[in-house]
């Protein structure tokens, strides 16, 4: 497989066959979705600005102050890292989709 990666320099085939063979993979990187690189730039953008406007780096670091997540942070804290997950997958989707100098065309289905 690594050299199948490396031969046709596609890194969506390493993730594909890792989506497919680890457990591991799949419980800490989020499934990504094959999309446009306008898509996935919007989607980013839309994100980020959302994570800004409602002061989530801020809340994060405030939670953060003492370094301990108490019971009362603990629902804030999560909905934070759902909202850090989703910006990491969209970078990972434009990273592993988009980087390859393809035209980065989305087509239907997971990888």
């Amino acid at each position: 497989m690594l050299q199948m990666v490396f031969c046709y320099n596609a890194q969506r085939l390493a993730v594909q066959h890792l989506q497919e063979t680890s457990v591991l993979f799949n419980s800490v990187v989020p499934r990504l979705e094959e999309r446009s690189m306008l898509e996935v730039a919007v989607r980013i953008y839309n994100r980020l600005r959302s994570f800004q406007e409602d002061n989530r780096l801020d809340r994060l670091l405030a939670i953060a102050e003492d370094g301990v997540i108490d019971d009362q942070e603990r629902p804030e804290f999560e909905a934070i890292i759902a909202d850090l997950r989703q910006i990491i997958q969209s970078g990972l989707e434009l990273d592993v989709f988009c980087s390859d100098g393809s035209t980065c065309e989305g087509k239907e289905g997971d990888v």
